[in-house]
């Protein structure tokens, strides 16, 4: 108990120094992997065409969001990335299911480990939290849990499904992107299974040396034509 209150007391102060700023404070925000810059503010520097090759790379980005029930907006990743366990899930089974049915080797040593399952795919944690990197950023581990689609496995590192999923065919217009310094701004309407998802306002927060990750996610006010 003692270390738990020690450890909210020393997250407590951090938060303050950065919120506080100065180069110590900016010194403690980086150890904690705590950005501080408010990327929504950033003027921009270039207005991209749809027929970008950017553009088609975060649009396919962008995709990754539709695959739960609805569309879970955030301003930080990290404070929903619980919500998003399912979702991440789902597009990989739904995207590389061949790859998770086929895999001889994981499915021997689930049957090794737990003879009283039997399962058709299994995901690989090492696969989920790259996916998470890949698409969410961050520098930490993902979240891994068991949900009411998908159990986690410890003895095998991997999650199996236990839920009904539907087949989610997912279709992007862009109609406005935009580069900053440090982002790319992207307005996209969405249809999944055909159906229209509604409009959402992407920042991707670019990477050195690297693809961009989504780094807020909100619904659109604007309204464009069919």
């Amino acid at each position: 108990m003692k270390k738990i209150l020690i450890y909210i007391i020393v997250a407590a102060a951090a938060m303050s120094l950065c919120s506080c700023g100065g180069r110590f404070g900016d010194v403690i925000c980086d150890i904690l992997g705590i950005d501080k810059n408010d990327y929504s503010a950033e003027a921009t520097v270039t207005v991209l065409a749809e027929d970008d090759e950017v553009v088609s790379r975060l649009a396919e980005l962008s995709k990754i969001v539709c695959f739960g029930d609805e569309v879970i907006t955030f301003d930080s990743f990290s404070d929903c990335a619980g919500d998003y366990v399912d979702v991440v899930l789902n597009y990989l089974a739904g995207t590389f299911y061949s790859r998770y049915s086929a895999d001889r080797q994981m499915m021997d040593l689930f049957s090794e480990k737990y003879p009283e399952l039997s399962v058709n795919t299994l995901i690989p944690v090492s696969d989920y939290e790259n996916t998470v990197y890949t698409y969410f950023g961050g520098n930490r581990k993902a979240t891994v849990r068991s949900t009411a689609m998908y159990s986690y496995l410890e003895k095998i590192d991997a999650f199996i499904q236990v839920g009904q999923t539907t087949e989610c065919s997912v279709d992007v217009t862009v109609h406005e992107a935009e580069e900053t310094e440090s982002t790319y701004r992207l307005t996209v309407s969405f249809y999944k299974n055909s159906a229209s998802a509604g409009t959402y306002d992407f920042i991707f927060r670019k990477r050195d040396g690297g693809d961009p990750y989504i780094w807020r996610l909100s619904k659109s006010s604007k309204v464009y034509g069919k």
